[in-house]
């Protein structure tokens, strides 16, 4: 009676953990669901200029992004030194700056690159994530 019984809940877990995972498969976004790929109705045109947008962008953001985690770490170690100077650290805040206004304004220009090749229905629903993402992250984190 014990040895089925633990079969059973065996085959039970087996079943459950196996469900779980086929959910959260389902769950994942493929290389079409990215972030603006949602957008109605793209056509296979439409599918390739936003991937050379995004391709261009990917490009000339990497070393941006690369050199602000270089200028971050280096403001962690001036900010964190024994009789640290303010204006040294003053300089580093203006170059992480600097280097995230670049950052916006290569994914601003990416966004109306995309904006450009969409019709009207399209372009609100490109429209329209933006501003649900927006409002994530400016909303408080829910406890």
């Amino acid at each position: 009676m014990k040895i089925k019984n633990i079969v059973t809940f065996m085959t039970l877990a087996i079943f459950i953990f196996i469900a779980s995972i086929n959910i959260q498969a389902q769950q994942r976004p493929g290389p079409d669901n990215r972030k603006g790929m949602n957008i109605p109705n793209l056509t296979e045109t439409q599918k390739t200029q936003i991937k050379g947008f995004r391709k261009q962008l990917n490009e000339e953001a990497l070393p941006l992004r690369n050199l602000l985690r270089e200028k971050e770490a280096q403001l962690e170690t001036l900010s964190t030194t024994k009789g640290a100077d303010i204006n040294k650290i003053n300089t580093k805040i203006d170059e992480i700056g600097d280097l995230k206004n670049q950052l916006a304004k290569k994914r601003a220009a990416f966004r109306q690159n995309v904006r450009k090749i969409l019709d009207d229905e399209q372009r609100v629903a490109y429209d329209t994530h933006f501003q649900k993402n927006k409002t994530r992250k400016m909303s408080p984190p829910k406890k």
